[in-house]
């Protein structure tokens, strides 16, 4: 368990400050992708160690100045045409517009807190928070961001 949360802890402190810092980079949308990839790696592996534990609450972080961060930060990325749902067939999807910057945004806002209970919470209270919040909203925009990468490369 301690070689995962040190790694959950350095994938995000990566990650997040995409949000937090300023940041100069020749090369920022390859350098995003490879670090989404690695925090998808690691929900993988920690579905592997999931606990039970009891739920501690995290203070609110500002989304609004993480958004403007990121906007900062890496400018070249915007909106991008997604389907509406992908278990649908062609015929009954809608072709909708996404927003790379709030994708990122909410990644780091929920990696903001699960990095909070990496200090203030037991290594078990880490895992579930990880899990949960991968399970329920990180996963979406993660996997729509790291396809829009791609394709913008």
């Amino acid at each position: 368990m301690e070689d995962f949360i040190l790694k959950l802890q350095n994938s995000i402190e990566e990650l997040t400050i995409w949000g937090t810092d300023e940041i100069k980079t020749s090369n920022a949308s390859r350098e995003l992708e490879y670090q989404l990839i690695r925090v998808y790696h690691l929900y993988f592996e920690a579905r592997q160690l999931k606990e039970t534990i009891e739920v501690v609450t995290s203070p609110d972080f500002d989304q609004t100045k993480i958004r403007k961060r990121v906007m900062n930060n890496i400018p070249e990325i915007g909106t991008y045409q997604i389907v509406s749902n992908m278990e649908k067939s062609i015929d009954e999807v809608e072709i909708i517009t996404a927003d790379a910057i709030d994708d990122l945004s909410v990644i780091i806002y929920e990696l903001l807190v699960i990095k909070w209970h990496l200090k203030n919470s037991k290594p078990g209270e880490v895992l579930w928070h990880f899990i949960f919040s991968f399970d329920h909203h990180i996963r979406q925009h993660l996997t729509a961001l790291i396809f829009y990468l791609t394709r913008k490369a």
